[in-house]
């Protein structure tokens, strides 16, 4: 027999399936070794790239950028959040939800301190947030399920690169960086200033 997580005990969170505990404990782990808004320069080629002379006008740059298309039709981070947030409820976990949900808000903003309160801070902990809420209900059926929790690793493997995560638009990912001395415009940004 397994032996319960330490550190859920005592929060609903000792409820969930063991392996389902060790997921999110295993998650919230990385998130404390994650290296926040610090590019690696080598994003991935097929990332849309979006930069500007600070975090914030970066973020509004790639965030304005899927605009011109049909936003709500084309993000599946809301559905998704939807999905995870409603199955978790229906399955009896609305506690663990909720938990997980706290937890891992403070595991991402003791690391974004330098960009507490801003959008820069929400989309990181957005992120992580997703991500945990598919964790939760990691054990059970749902339609999308493996859409979603590719789409959760690819957005905080933008994170783990250095990058912020704006959006998701008909499977691109919207993705930005302060521009610094010595790095390169982006492509897709260089694209649409000529």
């Amino acid at each position: 027999m397994e032996t319960p997580n330490r550190r859920f005990r005592g929060t609903p969170l000792e409820k969930l399936p063991e392996g389902v505990q060790r997921g999110l404990e295993d998650f919230i782990g990385i998130l404390g070794r994650i290296n926040y808004f610090n590019p690696d320069r080598n994003p991935k080629p097929e990332w849309r790239m979006y930069c500007a002379y600070s975090w914030e006008g970066a973020h509004v740059a790639a965030g304005s950028a899927p605009l011109g298309l049909n936003i709500e039709e084309a993000r599946a981070m809301p559905r998704a959040r939807d999905v995870s947030r409603n199955t978790a409820f229906y399955a009896g976990r609305r506690e663990q939800f909720n938990e997980a949900m706290k937890l891992v808000k403070t595991a991402v903003e003791e690391r974004v301190l330098d960009h507490y309160g801003t959008d820069v801070s929400r989309d990181a902990v957005e992120a992580a947030q997703f991500a945990a809420g598919l964790i939760v209900i990691s054990d059970l059926d749902y339609v999308g399920k493996e859409r979603y929790m590719e789409l959760a690793k690819e957005m905080m493997e933008v994170f783990a690169k250095g990058y912020g995560f704006a959006a998701e638009a008909y499977g691109k990912l919207y993705v930005y960086y302060k521009l610094e001395s010595g790095m390169p415009l982006p492509r897709s940004q260089a694209a649409e200033s000529q």
